[in-house]
């Protein structure tokens, strides 16, 4: 009897304790949680700086490098792009690619080149190839050099293709923008102008070696030659859009400062 009476004591004060057990536990698991979601917060901001630091410090090596690659364009590159195009000025090739519509440059392949050629001089497919023919050995006489050399008393003359070397050094030069190494936007201000000029006279080296996708040469050269070419001719009809709305401007203010109707 004694022990019934101890335990229903005890159970009666665990009855009436309960309550205030109940909510010191509530508080002390809410601070836990406060505290919880307080570290995730912080956790969470340290991770938000740390991107920016590191978008910064990427966006800072990019541009370094972009900067570093305009040096090596213009001292390295452009050039002998200039003597390229000093070498074929006159000749007979530079008269064939200057007289098809560069607007239509776009792929750089064969298949592209012949519907060009194919456009330009309304010939039938036999007459296409004769011409692309004529266009190589064209270029073949401007842009190749041969070098004499002695080999047992004798003058042997080697043919060196100059132009192919220079190819790929503006391919790997292009490689750093289409990689996203280095930012072409903070570049194509300086130097898109005689970039887009010069590929333009490449476009038959580029477009000859290029018989199928599978073995596409020269990609890198005709990824920043599209991206360029596209933003150039957007920003080349935004110009023109905007002097076109300038003049309409202009033309509806009489002498006085005030509008007057069109006379049209």
């Amino acid at each position: 009897m004694h022990f019934v009476n101890h335990s229903w004591n005890v159970l009666e004060f665990l009855y009436y304790l309960s309550p205030p057990v109940l909510v010191v536990i509530a508080i002390i698991g809410l601070k836990s949680i406060k505290h919880t979601k307080d570290q995730i917060k912080l956790v969470s901001e340290e991770l938000g700086l740390a991107k920016k630091q590191l978008i910064y410090q990427v966006e800072k090596d990019s541009a370094k490098t972009s900067i570093e690659l305009t040096k090596y364009y213009i001292e390295e590159i452009l050039p002998q792009l200039s003597k390229n195009t000093s070498l074929i000025k006159g000749s007979d090739y530079f008269r064939e690619v200057t007289e098809l519509d560069y607007n239509l440059f776009y792929d750089f392949n064969q298949g592209e080149l012949f519907q060009i050629i194919q456009a330009k001089y309304k010939c039938q497919p036999m007459e296409v190839f004769k011409k692309i023919e004529h266009i190589k050995r064209c270029m073949n006489e401007t842009l190749n050099e041969t070098i004499y050399i002695e080999k047992d008393g004798e003058k042997i003359g080697i043919i060196e293709m100059p132009y192919k070397i220079l190819l790929n050094k503006i391919e790997y030069f292009c490689m750093n923008f289409t990689t996203s190494v280095a930012d072409e936007e903070t570049v194509y201000r300086a130097i898109h102008q005689t970039f887009l000029a010069h590929m333009r006279h490449l476009y038959f080296p580029i477009a000859l070696e290029n018989t199928h996708p599978k073995d596409k040469l020269y990609n890198n050269i005709i990824e920043l030659y599209q991206k360029w070419k596209t933003r150039d001719r957007k920003l080349e009809e935004e110009y023109s859009q905007a002097v076109e709305e300038q003049h309409k401007a202009v033309n509806s203010i009489g002498h006085n400062g005030k509008k007057v109707s069109s006379p049209i």
